[in-house]
């Protein structure tokens, strides 16, 4: 009866080619909590500076509200439970002037939000992508599938009653894609120094190590920012 054995993960497997020396490479600490092995994905916890396994970053949630006609006297968007409403003339609170085209509706109206101190308005974030007004969370994760958008302006369409694509996960930056680990480290029960590889490199994506259940397209999406810190998966 033979016993069977397991290959450990190697130092540095997953590197294809690195920079002359020591320039990839940088020594870090590794936060407690964590034993990982060479090639495993490392996030960088922001408060701390710390690193620890790529977390899975929460996502903020989203929503529109496209316009195809000018407002018209008394219309309104209605964000978060707030009404913003558009006038002929003499806005004054959280109404607004109708501008002389479409355009100009929408540009006043993105200013106004952006800039708005209403305690329902500021939960978001704004920007215009033609004639549409795209609604984000500022706070990723899934509390912002429960915030309200609606319009009574004729031609223009919400999105949804609420904001939608919400998802829980890290907020710490850990969730940012930051270093490779270099070797396999054991930070179990205290912080620990590593070894990880920071930049101008190319490595193998078969090697790497994700966090569980990561689809292909977080894959796709980690691996855009490794590419931001030159760090190329082939």
């Amino acid at each position: 009866m033979s016993n069977l054995l397991t290959e450990g993960v190697h130092t540095g497997a997953y590197l294809v080619s690195e920079a002359n020396n020591s320039l990839s490479r940088e020594v870090i600490i590794l936060a407690s909590g964590n034993k990982l092995g060479a090639g495993t994905v490392l996030g960088k916890i922001a408060s701390s500076g710390k690193y620890t396994a790529l977390a899975v970053a929460a996502v903020a949630a989203v929503g529109a509200i496209a316009f195809t006609t000018n407002p018209a006297n008394s219309q309104k968007v209605t964000i978060g439970g707030t009404d913003v409403t558009f006038v002929t003339s003499g806005a004054t609170g959280n109404q607004l002037n109708i501008g002389a085209s479409l355009a100009g509706s929408l540009a006043e109206l993105i200013a106004f939000l952006s800039a708005s101190p209403d305690v329902n308005l500021s939960k978001f974030s704004y920007a215009l992508s033609g004639n549409t007004l795209q609604i984000t969370a500022k706070t990723p994760g899934t509390a912002g599938n429960a915030l309200t958008i609606a319009t009574n302006i004729a031609g223009a369409t919400a999105s949804g009653a609420t904001l939608s694509g919400g998802v829980a996960g890290s907020t710490d930056g850990s969730g940012t894609p930051s270093a490779i680990l270099f070797d396999n480290v054991d930070a179990t029960s205290a912080d620990t120094e590593a070894v990880i590889t920071a930049r101008e490199s190319e490595v193998n994506g078969n090697e790497l190590i994700w966090p569980v259940g990561f689809t292909d397209n977080q894959k796709a999406t980690a691996s855009a920012a490794l590419a931001s810190l030159n760090i190329i998966v082939r």
